[in-house]
């Protein structure tokens, strides 16, 4: 119940000892009301609550810190009232005597959606939960809450939805990396990359906005009258390839999650440019290589952790090596070394670029180079 609740219980209990001992009449009325008020609202609240079905669906990922939104679908399994519910996500789970006094129906801080379910006709909507933590986990329990239609009296009803959701790491926006171009001949081939190199012709498709006019397909073009490009297949090999070290004695929970934000900016560019993009790692860590989308790229990401042995280990010839500490001979295979260091170390000597834990990601990886 409420605070407000309570003070109208004492009250009504008051009254109807003072009218019992006095023999007052009027105050035997006013607490009675007092009382009853209290029972029909406890009743209503609980006729409210008995019934109604919850279910979910699993949300978009969206990117750590942000908000998932998390679809909500209510109905009555028989005839009710057509009163109004609250679907909550606690701050913190709260203890059962937390219930019996609140000081608001809806606790600062927590989330919440309203819903109004009516008999043969499901109520929808949508609850924006936070995304605190990369991975994928389960979704959080959920209080379905019952304070119609006073306001007094509030019943909850725990929820466990069996859905997961899926929260990928922060990615900064990076617009370009001088360095990236400067690198060896295949990493370098592929920064330079464009539809109409290193490419096999597969046919001819419409012209998509925001894409370059370099591709145009001129004879459609004069016979259509619209414009047409090159709809071309690169060759295997025409690809970014990040290796990620995820050993498991190198990283420190901030160097983990900072490198996997750098490699999110990384994909992020990556999928805007164009390119094609192909994440990998230690094979002990027992995550398959991902090649494809920027969405399958984030959702390797996202469950990406450091689980691999103390012994260094080597990537696809090429590649582009994401480490929090340097790594001895990686320029034997690695076309480029971006070093992830705990601390803001200023002799980055002998790695292509380096982004301490603490700077921001986007300026840093620009600027590139030792420094």
């Amino acid at each position: 119940m409420t605070l407000q609740a309570w003070v109208q219980l004492v009250l009504s209990v008051a009254m109807l000892a003072a009218a019992y001992q006095t023999q007052t009449g009027w105050l035997f009325v006013m607490g009675s009301v007092g009382f009853g008020g209290l029972l029909v609202a406890w009743g209503a609240a609980r006729w409210n609550l008995a019934g109604v079905a919850l279910s979910t669906r699993p949300p978009e990922p969206v990117e750590r810190g942000g908000w998932l939104l998390l679809p909500l679908v209510a109905g009555r399994e028989r005839p009710g009232p057509a009163g109004s519910l609250e679907v909550l996500v606690p701050e913190r789970w709260p203890r059962w005597h937390e219930g019996l006094a609140r000081d608001a129906l809806i606790p600062a801080g927590w989330s919440y959606a309203t819903l109004h379910p009516t008999p043969g006709k499901p109520a929808m909507g949508v609850l924006r939960v936070p995304a605190l933590h990369r991975g994928e986990h389960p979704l959080p329990r959920l209080l379905l809450q019952s304070s119609w239609p006073l306001g007094l009296v509030a019943l909850w009803r725990p929820l466990q939805p069996p859905e997961t959701m899926l929260v990928y790491p922060r990615t900064p926006h990076v617009e370009q990396l001088p360095w990236l171009e400067a690198l060896g001949p295949e990493q370098a081939a592929v920064a330079r990359l464009t539809p109409e190199v290193g490419a096999w012709l597969r046919g001819v498709r419409e012209h998509r906005p925001g894409e370059t006019v370099r591709g145009l397909h001129w004879p459609t073009v004069a016979r259509t009258g619209k414009l047409h490009v090159r709809d071309t297949e690169r060759e295997a090999g025409d690809e970014v390839v990040l290796w990620l070290d995820l050993r498991r004695d190198a990283h420190t929970p901030e160097t983990l999650e900072h490198m996997l934000e750098v490699a999110a900016a990384l994909v992020d560019l990556c999928a805007r440019q164009g390119r094609g993009i192909r994440l990998t790692t230690q094979p002990e860590v027992g995550l398959p290589d991902a090649r494809g989308s920027r969405e399958e790229a984030l959702c390797w990401l996202a469950r990406a952790e450091a689980r691999a042995e103390a012994q260094a280990s080597t990537g696809p010839p090429g590649a582009l090596a994401l480490s929090p500490s340097r790594l001895p001979g990686w320029g034997s295979w690695a076309a480029a070394l971006v070093w992830c260091p705990a601390a803001d170390e200023i002799d980055s000597a002998g790695a292509t670029a380096c982004c301490p834990v603490g700077r921001d990601i986007a300026t840093t990886l620009t600027a590139g180079g030792p420094r």
